[in-house]
């Protein structure tokens, strides 16, 4: 099994296909790159298609920090690894802030980045409710799992979610170590770019120049997300009536989408 070691952090990652550019495939909040096995086949034909477990999650190793920093420097550390880059970042919930600021403050590893119903910019109403849910962890952290998987369900679930979903994320939630559990999500939260939060966001991702391709399920982000680009390229969608794990529920569209958007790119600097 392939592993990286970073700074402070072991991660697990997979790496299939070749192609004209090399896709960083990050995976959300609580779980691990199994979350792409429906998209990879589809996009392993065109791409090299890279997939990692982030610290903490999947086979990665258990570190003691979550600092956004760390968590954006091991995806650094991870390109390196791999040539250098530049690579295109494809980032689901979690992992889409992760690809938003490594477009921000790496720009010269980010040919390009795909964001799947990303955990940036969101409304203070949306906050609000994680926000109670970290407080309910600080006072019983050994209920972490559940309440992650009570946030998870209770803000993703819609009529298109396979039924199989909350098991598999049940699963893999209740193999992570309870006092780590909501650490990514301070991690993100507590960013000091704001990233996570809709106003701060608003300006720092103005500073992204890589072209942005997003795709939302909440109402209204993908309107508001066209006020932060910069680049010609960028393109938001809403997908009214998707749950929150689009890249499962939706793989053959989304699959599809990627594909169109990203060979209609100039040509650039693709590896």
């Amino acid at each position: 099994m392939p592993y990286v070691d970073t700074e402070g952090a072991e991660l697990f990652y997979t790496d299939e296909g070749q192609g004209p550019r090399t896709l960083l495939l990050m995976h959300g909040w609580g779980v691990d790159s199994n979350d792409w096995v429906w998209l990879i086949p589809l996009l392993a034909g065109k791409y090299r298609v890279v997939a990692c477990d982030l610290r903490g999650h999947g086979h990665s190793s258990v570190p003691d920090h979550y600092g956004w920093e760390c968590m954006v420097a091991d995806m650094v550390d991870l390109i390196r690894h791999l040539g250098g880059g530049p690579v295109v970042p494809v980032g689901h919930s979690l992992g889409g802030a992760l690809a938003a600021s490594m477009a921000v403050e790496h720009p010269g590893l980010v040919d390009a980045m795909v964001a799947v119903d990303p955990a940036y910019g969101h409304a203070p109403e949306y906050v609000a409710v994680l926000e109670a849910g970290r407080a309910k962890w600080r006072q019983s952290p050994g209920e972490g799992q559940r309440l992650l998987l009570d946030q998870m369900t209770a803000a993703g679930t819609t009529l298109a979610t396979p039924g199989f979903l909350p098991t598999f994320n049940s699963r893999r939630i209740q193999s992570m170590p309870a006092e780590m559990v909501w650490k990514p999500y301070e991690g993100l939260a507590d960013a000091p770019s704001g990233v996570f939060h809709r106003d701060p966001a608003t300006e720092y991702l103005k500073r992204r120049q890589a072209p942005v391709l997003s795709v939302h399920s909440l109402p209204g982000k993908a309107a508001w997300e066209k006020e932060t680009f910069g680049n010609p390229y960028s393109k938001a969608l809403e997908w009214e009536g998707s749950g929150h794990t689009i890249q499962i529920e939706r793989h053959r569209e989304l699959a599809q989408v990627m594909i169109g958007w990203l060979d209609g790119l100039p040509a650039g600097d693709r590896r």
